[in-house]
């Protein structure tokens, strides 16, 4: 079957009721989720005009300056910056003890310490935030626009249902319906209100900055912290960090946390008793616990200072980091791709039905016969098999058209025969005994899946096992493997022993001497005085036969099309 994207997986267990009513019943965690994270840092303060300062600064410090300058040839304005960081340097001292020695140019022990602390709350979202927004970051940006975009979503939702294509698109130009649809669709995501992708924007970019925050590299900063360690050894990364703090001001709203972690626990959801209502809650307190340290870090660590500090530039200001800007660019591919995907997966299982219209009419039937087991429809393990119509269509002609009517004629050429080459008499031989076997291969793998047969008893084991749903369902699929390559071993049976038939065949009739596959030396004298019929039966069976395993090879084409 063709594997579900994560985004189907979840909305399939949950609809949008029940995924709103579980998102309102999670209570807010401890605390205000959405407060500022600004740390009473001045934002976004005015450059230091250093020329304007020097003149303006007091006379004293113009001599002290002055002098310096004389005896270490340095410029005045720079050893005037060099005054002013000290400044800093002094107030950072003074109110964040233990954090540098601006003397020494070192970190202290407790700049790694709130460091730490800061890494080891962002350890507890690592992982769901990997397993949904990085991994999965398109499934999971299109289920987040359905809280943020609930209407335009279930429009989009409806859109690229499969059911109510094949209600609608029964019949219809391939082209024409994926223009048709394709137009829809971008309807819809044009129709998206502004003020709407404007919410959705805003969280796009928060949780991109948390997961850059969540994923900053601490662990290669406090590696370093062993020992001593110079102020301009972590300038490039504490840069880095001083923007992400700077740029997440506000954090997710509560609802797309909510999101995240649901988004997370989507295989546990399909189980019973799964608990995940708690889960979800512990998550959330541990989402919440990070950006009170978040904020916690931004009033111990007056980062944008020690940056100064470090790069020895009064004027140093963080970079604001742009982020969740391709979230609408992402969205729009997540549809197109679905609707393409579900087209394909549509337009195969029309072919398959027309396929399977034209398999029953050429063996003169209304339906194909089903094998009672190997059946998607009627087996009670919830399993789906690949090869139903192909097995059914060699069944049909094995009973229909091959044992009433082929085998009289093929037992003929058997028995009466004779062959200017042994080959083709073993190849013809081959091919014919083959042919008779099949439908005992037929029953063979039908047994198989019984509730007495080795893979039967395999699957009711394994439907009665305790464990969750998703594990059930992968220990299912591995147990259809065997079966599985046993159909596919069948057809290619018969298309084997199909082509052998015809090449024997078409040599009788038309071939020459000498040819790799000649005619019989007894042909006109075949059936005695039924000679001509004989021969004419022959090449409407040739004809017949061609027909029959060139649908056979597109039924098993459009059947693993469908199911891969």
């Amino acid at each position: 079957m063709q594997e579900q994207s994560a985004f189907d997986r979840l909305v399939e267990t949950l609809n949008g009721t029940e995924r709103r009513e579980l998102l309102s019943k999670l209570s807010a965690p401890a605390g205000n989720f959405t407060e500022s994270l600004a740390s009473g840092e001045v934002p976004r303060a005015e450059p230091v005009d250093i020329s304007g300062a020097y003149h303006t600064s007091g006379f004293w410090i113009r001599i002290v300056i002055f002098i310096k300058s004389l005896l270490t040839g340095k410029d005045r304005l720079e050893l005037f910056e060099e005054e002013l960081l000290s400044v800093i340097a002094k107030d950072v001292e003074r109110n964040y003890p233990g954090l540098i020695d601006y003397r020494m140019r070192e970190f202290l022990p407790a700049f790694f310490e709130e460091l730490d602390t800061l890494k080891t709350a962002a350890e507890a979202l690592a992982v769901p935030l990997e397993q949904s927004y990085v991994l999965f970051r398109d499934d999971f940006i299109a289920f987040l626009a359905g809280i943020f975009l609930d209407y335009s979503q279930e429009r989009l939702m409806n859109v690229t249902d499969p059911n109510r294509l094949a209600a609608g698109e029964k019949s219809g130009d391939e082209k024409e319906i994926r223009e048709n649809l394709d137009l829809k669709l971008e309807e819809v995501i044009l129709d998206i209100p502004k003020e709407e992708r404007g919410r959705m924007f805003e969280q796009s970019k928060a949780l991109f900055l948390l997961k850059e925050i969540v994923f900053f590299p601490y662990g290669e900063c406090l590696k370093k912290s062993y020992g001593m360690l110079s102020l301009g050894d972590l300038e490039t990364a504490l840069k880095r960090l001083a923007s992400l703090l700077r740029s997440f001001r506000v954090p997710p709203d509560r609802r797309t946390m909510n999101a995240l972690f649901l988004f997370y626990f989507r295989e546990e959801l399909q189980e019973e008793d799964s608990g995940v209502e708690e889960k979800l809650k512990r998550l959330l307190d541990k989402s919440a616990g990070f950006v009170h340290r978040i904020k916690d870090f931004n009033r111990k660590i007056p980062l944008e200072k020690l940056l100064k500090l470090l790069t020895r530039d009064i004027n140093f200001e963080p970079e604001i980091i742009k982020g969740g800007e391709d979230w609408f660019v992402l969205y729009k591919q997540f549809w197109k791709r679905r609707l393409s995907q579900v087209l394909s997966v549509f337009f195969s299982r029309r072919k398959k039905k027309q396929l399977y219209r034209e398999a029953a009419a050429l063996v003169k039937l209304e339906d194909l016969p089903e094998l009672k087991f190997y059946n998607s429809r009627t087996n009670e393990y919830g399993v789906s098999f690949t090869y139903e119509y192909s097995l059914s269509f060699i069944l049909a002609f094995l009973k229909n058209e091959f044992n009433p009517e082929m085998n009289q004629l093929l037992k003929l050429i058997l028995i009466d025969g004779q062959f200017y080459k042994e080959e083709n008499r073993n190849e013809f031989t081959d091919a014919y005994n083959g042919m008779l076997r099949l439908s005992d291969q037929l029953e063979a793998l039908d047994q198989s899946l019984s509730p007495e047969g080795t893979f039967g008893r395999s699957l009711a084991q394994t439907a009665k096992e305790i464990v969750s749903l998703p594990l059930r369902k992968k220990r299912l699929s591995s147990i259809l493997t065997a079966p599985e390559k046993d159909a596919l071993d069948i057809t290619d049976r018969m298309l084997k022993f199909g082509d052998s038939l015809m090449k024997v065949v078409y040599g009788i009739l038309y071939g020459e001497v000498g040819g790799k596959y000649d005619t019989l030396s007894n042909r006109v004298h075949l059936g005695g005085k039924e000679n001509r019929n004989i021969l004419k039966s022959l090449a409407g069976m040739l004809e017949k036969l061609s027909v029959i395993v060139k649908l056979l090879k597109e039924i098993i084409k459009s059947e693993k099309k469908t199911n891969v």
